[in-house]
């Protein structure tokens, strides 16, 4: 009798906790912003465009100038006589924005992220600057294979970008899978192949490998008809569907 009471009471505490712990599916429980879920919807961002101050407009247009004739060093130069100026917080940022990319040209990663990273910190720029210069720093962190960096960049470009491209989705995808997280990274994957205005034999072989590990045999099939389709001159593909 005893015996029988103690069950109840635990199948009443399980049942409590259904009641107070639902199961949601994994895209209900994610944030409305983040790239997985369904219906996603982007937060709203400030959409600012300061005017510059006539004589740093055309300073810029100097720069601009010497970057377009590859003098990386006068550009840098320009650039960082400006900082010493009385400039507004947007001009600062486009500075450090410019900074940015002349470190790219040069190959300085590390500068590069510094600067890019400040330029994000103003929160200043347009919405096209700002989200471009997040997606520049996840670029970046790749490169040196900061993983967990790349990704977080990614996200806080995710939550402002209201249709994210296929780049952003694959960057994520390769991250999660460099990471040793396939399954976490084949979502990304797959919505990345979806929203691919081209089809990218790498990316689909990419998703082919990790559905092939984990045994998902009848999406293996889709992605090989994808292959052939699209490659038809490559027999690999033919003879795995031969074989499937």
């Amino acid at each position: 009798m005893q015996r029988k009471r103690k069950h109840n009471n635990l199948l009443k505490l399980s049942l409590t906790l259904l009641v107070l712990f639902p199961q949601y599916s994994i895209s209900e429980s994610l944030p409305k912003y983040h790239p997985l879920k369904e219906d996603r919807v982007a937060m709203e961002r400030p959409n600012s465009a300061p005017q510059m101050a006539y004589n740093v407009n055309k300073k810029f247009e100097g720069v601009a100038d010497r970057f377009g004739n590859k003098d990386l060093e006068g550009a840098m130069k320009n650039l960082e006589a400006m900082l010493e100026w009385n400039l507004s917080k947007y001009e600062k940022a486009v500075v450090y924005q410019f900074m940015g990319f002349v470190y790219v040209q040069q190959n300085d990663v590390d500068s590069a992220i510094e600067v890019f990273k400040k330029t994000v910190d103003y929160n200043v720029l347009s919405n096209s600057q700002h989200q471009g210069t997040v997606f520049n720093l996840a670029s970046l962190y790749g490169s040196q294979e900061k993983w967990d960096l790349a990704i977080d960049s990614l996200m806080e470009f995710f939550m402002f970008e209201q249709d994210p491209a296929a780049e952003s989705y694959i960057m994520a995808g390769i991250a999660y899978f460099q990471k040793g997280q396939p399954l976490e990274a084949l979502p990304y994957i797959h919505i990345a192949n979806q929203k691919a205005e081209k089809p990218k034999e790498t990316w689909l072989q990419l998703e082919l490998a990790i559905l092939f590990i984990n045994r998902r045999y009848d999406e293996v099939v889709a992605i090989v008809k994808q292959l052939a389709t699209y490659w038809p001159d490559k027999g690999q593909y033919w003879e795995t569907m031969a074989g499937a």
